[in-house]
């Protein structure tokens, strides 16, 4: 095969792959997730006097607070995993 088909094969592949809805799903999945990403960044910082105001907090327990959740978000894949491998052996338990 010559180099020159394997481009058009290739490029008539990615042409193919990009029709449909399933490449918008994607996209949609990546920006919804980088838009929730920037809200719980930029989040604390915006609501910082109010919640200081309101709650009688100085900026040492804002932080404190802020650092508890990305602790709970670092924990959150752990769990997940740990819920896919039990259903996965579960359910091989349930086969035999």
């Amino acid at each position: 095969m010559s180099k020159a088909t394997m481009i058009e094969q290739a490029r008539s592949q990615a042409k193919r792959a990009r029709k449909g809805v399933i490449p918008w799903i994607y996209w949609g999945v990546a920006a919804t997730f980088y838009l929730y990403e920037f809200f719980a960044r930029v989040g604390p910082s915006v609501m910082e006097s109010t919640f200081g105001a309101m709650l009688d907090v100085v900026s040492n327990g804002q932080s404190y607070s802020a650092e508890n959740y990305h602790f709970a978000l670092i924990l959150l894949p752990f769990s997940i995993g740990i819920g896919t491998v039990l259903c996965y052996w579960l359910k091989e338990t349930a086969d035999s």
